[in-house]
């Protein structure tokens, strides 16, 4: 198992500048086990998954309680998958949603940010993050 090429990197400028999250449909103990093996795991806190609260997206139950246990407006947060159940349990939860273009899944054409590499990441986090 490894990173995608500059994953590490984004994760150590985007630590000092945001909260950083997961909310995954595999379970939450797999998720750290997998964060924690390519030593990433500090870099989440906390990190949910679809047996936490017993709703696997795109049911945007963990996304509401992920908001609420980090006292974060959805508007001010933003989800980061690679599929078309993250972008639905972002929609569901007035969530902003990023496909990232490298993972496992399809995406609707008409999703509005995309990013191709970790670089293009890293520019739509950063702009969301200044706003």
């Amino acid at each position: 198992l490894n990173l995608y090429k500059g994953i590490n990197l984004l994760l150590q400028n985007l630590q000092s500048k945001t909260n950083l999250a997961i909310a995954t449909n595999s379970w939450d103990f797999f998720a750290r086990k997998m964060l924690n093996h390519c030593n990433i795991g500090h870099y989440f806190d906390p990190v949910v998954g679809a047996n936490t609260y017993g709703a696997p997206k795109p049911d945007p139950k963990m996304l509401h309680k992920l908001l609420e246990t980090l006292k974060i407006d959805p508007k001010s947060a933003v989800l980061v998958g690679d599929s078309l159940k993250d972008e639905y349990a972002a929609e569901s939860a007035n969530i902003p949603f990023i496909y990232v273009g490298w993972g496992y899944g399809i995406y609707d054409p008409k999703t509005p940010y995309v990013a191709n590499s970790s670089e293009e990441l890293n520019t739509l986090l950063l702009d969301f993050i200044s706003r």
